[in-house]
């Protein structure tokens, strides 16, 4: 069975929130096998669905020293900062949100 294929023909990120994503995993065996790092391709292609490729290549230009070296990760960090947004009644940030957030910060380090 080709575990990529299974995950992007099913998409599950539609359906289920992190927790019951990273718990259909558990499941079964092959599907456990998917939080192996060798199957971080499996998160990265959600994160490209989350936004795009070209958002998560500027995000780890942009931020070099935050990437945490891992798709999933990447993705869990991710979910956890919207649900933050959501628990707190602000609106989950789109694309152009991050942009802004990163030129703040770039303008900021350079006035330090």
């Amino acid at each position: 069975m080709n575990l990529f294929f299974l995950i992007t023909n099913i998409n599950f990120h539609k359906y289920l929130d992190l927790k019951e994503f990273v718990d259909v995993f558990k499941i079964n065996k092959k599907l456990n096998e998917l939080n192996n790092f060798k199957y971080d391709y499996t998160w990265k292609y959600y994160c490209d669905l989350k936004f795009n490729s070209k958002f998560w290549d500027d995000a780890i230009k942009l931020n070099k020293s935050d990437y945490l070296g891992s798709w999933k990760y990447e993705y869990i960090r991710i979910t956890d900062f919207e649900n933050k947004l959501k628990n707190n009644g602000l609106t989950k940030w789109n694309i152009d949100n991050y942009y802004n957030w990163w030129n703040i910060c770039k303008r900021i380090k350079k006035v330090k």
